[in-house]
């Protein structure tokens, strides 16, 4: 996905050490992402799907505000053959949340 922004990614689990982070380097806004589910079941004998509900967090660097949130979820296939791994559902989770947190500004 392309949108013409880049990203620092920060090991900072403090949102206040990120806005610090972001002003430092100038940075428009902070992103923090969560997953907010986590089930990695073993699916071809238990038939018990995976699933993965992950959460995106927006924030304003100027005045340090909240700006809003966005979340989804996946579930795998009851149906599954081999034992794969519920992070195969994190890029396109990732994915889906922020394309609309940055679909508004895309062609500005």
């Amino acid at each position: 996905m392309q949108f013409g922004f880049s990203a620092t990614p920060s090991q900072s689990q403090d949102v206040n050490e990120a806005f610090a982070e972001a002003e430092r380097l100038g940075a428009t806004h902070v992103l923090k992402g969560t997953i907010t589910h986590w089930e990695d079941n073993a699916t071809e004998w238990s038939a018990n799907p995976d699933r993965v509900a992950f959460m995106l967090e927006v924030y304003g660097v100027a005045g340090r505000r909240f700006l809003g949130m966005v979340s989804r979820e996946a579930e795998g296939s009851v149906l599954a053959a081999s034992n794969e791994s519920a992070s195969r559902f994190l890029k396109n989770l990732a994915e889906q949340a922020l394309e609309p947190v940055l679909r508004p500004t895309v062609g500005q």
